[in-house]
């Protein structure tokens, strides 16, 4: 559960039924709530990142989002491979597919497992504040995001910008309105994921399809011991 702390009014979500056109129809401040898009981010070093070497190798991954109906599917691709994720959002279950040459690993997660995997995010709380900057065309304002082991992220979500979906795989979905800005930790680093791109054209249903044959599949607990968690 979030909690939020704000010095100003919380910008509602009406909920909407029927869409047209892949959106909705506005509410009435304003928002359209889209039934399907992708979002292009570029990765930028937000705190205490030095290393040449993944200095280079930010400048070089693209990481994409994309999101039809109750799935979504996140893609962070380098020059060595790509990483995928695929999260249903109505059966709560998803999938990582990690593709690297030779390395080609299927890990498929239940809902038990997508809650693992986030739990450092429980109770986080949220602080919105008066700050605001453009960004890919969206006026976005920015939230204080704490998490309970002290750490804090600036996000900057476009109020007037909101999926159908209101459970895609972010952390961060319950604010009102789309990410555009915010930082993530990967590794021991913090990293600043920054929207290029916003599309709403129709996205194929194939994308969140999962491979079949030619990966190796794993639990998220066999994972998790590898990664000595």
């Amino acid at each position: 559960m979030t909690t939020y702390l704000s010095n100003s009014p919380l910008v509602s979500i009406v909920a909407a039924i029927f869409y047209c056109a892949g959106f909705l129809p506005e509410t009435a401040n304003g928002q359209k709530v889209y039934q399907e898009g992708k979002v292009v981010y570029k990765i930028e070093a937000a705190k205490g990142v030095s290393d040449p070497a993944k200095l280079n190798w930010i400048g070089k991954t693209s990481y994409t989002l994309t999101i039809k109906g109750s799935l979504t599917r996140t893609e962070m691709k380098t020059d060595a491979g790509a990483t995928i994720t695929i999260h249903d959002g109505k059966l709560k279950t998803g999938a990582m597919i990690n593709d690297y040459g030779n390395q080609k690993i299927l890990i498929r997660m239940s809902e038990a497992d997508l809650k693992d995997r986030d739990k450092h995010y429980e109770g986080m709380q949220v602080e919105f504040r008066d700050e605001k900057r453009t960004i890919a065309g969206y006026e976005c304002q920015l939230a204080l995001v704490k998490l309970k082991n002290g750490t804090t992220y600036r996000v900057y979500y476009a109020p007037a910008l909101q999926f159908q979906n209101q459970h895609y795989d972010s952390p961060f979905h319950e604010l009102p309105g789309f990410p555009l800005e915010y930082e993530a930790e990967m590794g021991k680093d913090i990293y600043r994921f920054v929207a290029q791109e916003v599309d709403f054209s129709s996205i194929p249903s194939a994308l969140f399809d999962l491979p079949k044959t030619g990966y190796k599949e794993m639990s998220y607990s066999e994972v998790k011991k590898l990664q000595g968690n």
